[in-house]
């Protein structure tokens, strides 16, 4: 379907506009991404993006963003879609709306900054959507003003490659985290049943983690050595945690603010339990790394070890690494 520069879809059309990766009919080997829909009416100044997957996962695959600058009126990220902005773009995301379905409890759709890609925005921007980081790409390479993680806002970061990612933000005024707003690193750090090669664990119980603090390890009332060493900085953490049997790590929130840093939403890089579902051993805290003016609010920041529940075959993750300057 083709329709004319500047005119309006009606909802039924748009509705039934597809540009989805899709792979064909039974298992397919690797899923491809979603395609673009750019959407530009007489109301708008610089256009809308929609990616939307219709829930097929793509495999290591992105629709991708690269080599030019670009500016929206808004971005939809839905159903899975995963919208990267990739090598030398720069996005400027003033008056930009950024949307996405993606929760706490499930991190699906986002907008991703990999690779050298730079994030540009003056003033004050809040941010409704969810918005990812891989790699330890930084926003600090342009102007980056003050940023509000609104209710529904997440940031974060990738758990591909794990455990090299890590969230990574510079701005230069305050941040604040609204009550419902999150920066979620929760269970993003090694994965299950990995850890740096120095770790010593025994594999006779279900191992929790280690990272600030040594994981448990026990198993139906008899207690194990604990995973040694604990590892990571003290006053400059910036390690991720390690997995437990059963489940991953916390990962990695750097922070640096010319301002202040305001919570009263979360900023989570706790290893996962047994609030995931399954038991075993839990992953371990990851790291929080804060450098601001000041740091309020009444929200909540936590690298806590993942939980054991009220069960004696499963460990506690160790606790990981908190760190405001």
């Amino acid at each position: 379907m083709v329709t004319n520069a500047g005119a309006t879809l009606p909802t039924s059309v748009l509705t039934n506009t597809f540009a989805c990766g899709k792979p064909g009919d039974g298992a397919a080997i690797s899923y491809g991404a979603a395609g673009t829909i750019y959407l530009k009416t007489p109301a708008n100044t610089y256009g809308d993006l929609i990616v939307n997957s219709t829930n097929v996962v793509p495999t290591a695959a992105y629709t991708l963003l690269h080599d030019s600058t670009y500016r929206f009126d808004s971005i939809t990220v839905t159903n899975q879609g995963q919208l990267a902005a990739g090598a030398n773009a720069v996005l400027t995301l003033d008056g930009c709306v950024l949307r996405s379905d993606s929760t706490t409890n499930g991190i699906t759709s986002r907008m991703i900054v990999k690779d050298n890609a730079q994030l540009n925005w003056t003033g004050t921007y809040t941010n409704n959507g969810c918005l990812s980081w891989r790699g330890t790409n930084t926003t600090s390479g342009l102007s980056v003003g003050s940023l509000t993680i609104a209710a529904g806002g997440i940031l974060t970061h990738e758990t591909a490659d794990r455990p090299t990612n890590c969230l990574t933000l510079a701005v230069n005024g305050d941040l604040t985290v609204d009550l419902g707003g999150a920066v979620w690193v929760r269970a993003r750090g090694y994965a299950t049943a990995t850890y740096p090669s120095f770790l010593s664990v025994n594999t006779s119980g279900h191992y929790g983690g280690a990272h600030g603090g040594e994981g448990g390890n026990g198993n139906n009332g008899t207690v194990y050595s604990p995973t040694t060493p604990t590892y990571g900085s003290l006053t400059n953490p910036v390690t991720a945690g390690s997995g437990g049997d059963m489940h991953p790590g916390g990962g990695v929130a750097i922070i640096r603010a010319t301002g202040n840093v305001i919570v009263n939403g979360v900023i989570d890089a706790a290893g996962e339990g047994v609030e995931s579902g399954t038991g075993g051993g839990g992953g371990a805290g990851g790291s929080v790394n804060i450098r601001a003016g000041a740091v309020s609010g009444n929200g909540t920041i936590s690298v806590k070890g993942g939980d054991t529940g009220a069960n004696n075959s499963v460990s506690g993750g160790g606790g990981g690494r908190i760190a405001v300057l």
